[in-house]
């Protein structure tokens, strides 16, 4: 499965036609393309990376630097069998929602056993009594997640709540590896998913729908399609197996490694060559 192009060294892939058709077919602006071209050629020479098909990584930060995230947790790169998948975390659903203008508040928090949840009997919706005395809450155990979106007039719009057995259950049964995603990152990985499941029931936009259907997606290598291996478009989401150090693209920073392909030319001159004017 594109084995030949672990090999290639970042500077030929983005100078490939596949890369520079896909890079055209998004509608990139100059900046988007020299940040996507930045970030290939520094996360192809990473620990964690490295190793990937050189392709798939490509393509990854070509459809991840159109989200314009003001940070670096927001999406990140995960290998998958030598391959790269995307992963949206939390904190890029919620600035997804909260930059399309359609609510006031949308976020998602953990729920103490010193809180207190109501449903209101004519929308269903739970609402959150929240314990203010610091001291009540400072040692109080978590038993759920609750994800909340609050409209333009300050109402509640709708709202998801999940008990903390209920996102166990959910994590054991979709995560091939739930001791060492799920085990490890647990209240992130549950407030993602009360989030996206919030974000499915409530009005969007096309680029919401778009970061959705790209979660979790495997970038193919070349003439390779791209693929939901763990998460089937519109079916129940499954999380890869992999460790990601606080959610962050920090995780997947340069390590002393084994031999590893070295550019053939810096960031810098590459993107000179390839005709960016970079100051």
């Amino acid at each position: 499965m594109g084995e030949e192009n672990k090999n290639y060294s970042m500077t030929t892939v983005l100078a490939s036609k596949t890369i520079t058709t896909l890079m055209e077919s998004l509608h990139l602006t100059e900046q988007q393309k020299i940040q996507a071209t930045t970030t290939a050629l520094e996360l192809s020479t990473s620990s964690t990376l490295y190793k990937c098909d050189q392709i798939s990584l490509a393509k990854y930060c070509l459809h991840s630097v159109k989200y314009g995230f003001t940070r670096p947790d927001c999406i990140y790169p995960v290998p998958y069998n030598n391959y790269v998948q995307a992963q949206l975390g939390y904190r890029g659903f919620r600035e997804l929602a909260m930059r399309s203008g359609l609510y006031r508040q949308i976020d998602a928090v953990e729920v103490l056993d010193c809180d207190k949840l109501h449903r209101d009997r004519i929308t269903g919706s739970i609402i959150v009594e929240f314990e203010e005395d610091v001291a009540k809450s400072e040692n109080a155990k978590t038993i759920g997640y609750y994800a909340y979106a609050i409209d333009k007039q300050g109402e509640l719009l709708a709202s998801v709540y999940w008990s903390k057995a209920k996102c166990e259950e959910h994590g054991r049964q979709y995560s091939q590896s739930y001791n060492s995603v799920w085990g490890k990152q647990f209240s992130k990985m549950a407030m993602k998913t009360v989030l996206k499941q919030l974000l499915g029931q409530l009005p969007s936009t096309p680029e919401i729908q778009d970061a959705i259907k790209q979660d979790q997606i495997v970038y193919g290598g070349e003439n390779e399609e791209d693929t939901y291996k763990d998460n089937p478009y519109n079916n129940e989401p499954k999380y890869t197996d992999i460790e990601v150090e606080n959610e962050t693209v920090d995780s997947v920073e340069e390590q002393p490694k084994e031999e590893t392909k070295k550019e053939d030319l810096s960031p810098g001159e590459f993107l000179k060559k390839i005709g960016y004017d970079v100051k």
